[in-house]
């Protein structure tokens, strides 16, 4: 399923809106995202069988809590548009701290979940003041920070789908939504990430 949507997000990409008619898409965001994390079957396994290092035992057993984190979500759409329909590429850099932490441990001292999350976009303008648009992401890069060590993994993959309320010509306000499996060595977990964002379209 996941190489069929990757498929379908290529074609528009490359064939379906006329260049001749296309006119450059540039849409910076910021946005604020909170975002629960959990673990899967196999990293459930692995803990369990202690098939894998002390350290990353530890940041396992850290994300395995199911807190709540939030954090900024700055990014940039660039592509291009024509007849309302926009295609391109989409880049999202998020930094999400655990909201809350045992015995009120320290800001510094909490979870961190930092990811760089590249991806192809479609989006298309709806009637009155909406549109819709929708990201798929095939490889992104995430990094879990705790006291006891860091974890990367760089095989996570996920999308994006959202609405935009188009208040100004050159103005929205988003709503979207961020399943992500969060892969690699070691790492094997579900996160959920809900957005609220402002952007600005050139």
């Amino acid at each position: 399923m996941f190489k069929v949507c990757k498929g379908a997000f290529i074609f528009i990409f490359f064939a379906y809106v006329p260049l001749g008619m296309a006119k450059i898409h540039i849409e910076p965001y910021v946005g604020y995202s909170f975002t629960s994390i959990g673990t899967t079957n196999l990293s459930r396994g692995l803990l369990e069988k202690g098939d894998i290092d002390k350290k990353t035992q530890q940041v396992i057993a850290e994300f395995s809590k199911r807190q709540l984190y939030q954090g900024i979500s700055p990014g940039m759409r660039l592509g291009y548009s024509s007849i309302g329909l926009a295609v391109g590429v989409d880049l999202t850099w998020g930094y999400w701290k655990s909201l809350f932490a045992e015995n009120w441990t320290s800001f510094r001292d909490r979870q961190t979940i930092i990811s760089l999350l590249p991806g192809l976009f479609v989006s298309y303008k709806l009637p009155l003041l909406f549109r819709a648009y929708a990201s798929l992401i095939p490889q992104a890069s995430v990094q879990l920070k705790t006291k006891e060590g860091d974890k990367s993994c760089k095989r996570s993959r996920g999308g994006k789908i959202g609405i935009s309320y188009l208040s100004l010509p050159f103005l929205s306000v988003n709503f979207e939504y961020l399943p992500l499996y969060i892969g690699g060595s070691g790492c094997q977990f579900w996160s959920h990430t809900g957005t609220v964002s402002a952007n600005f379209t050139f």
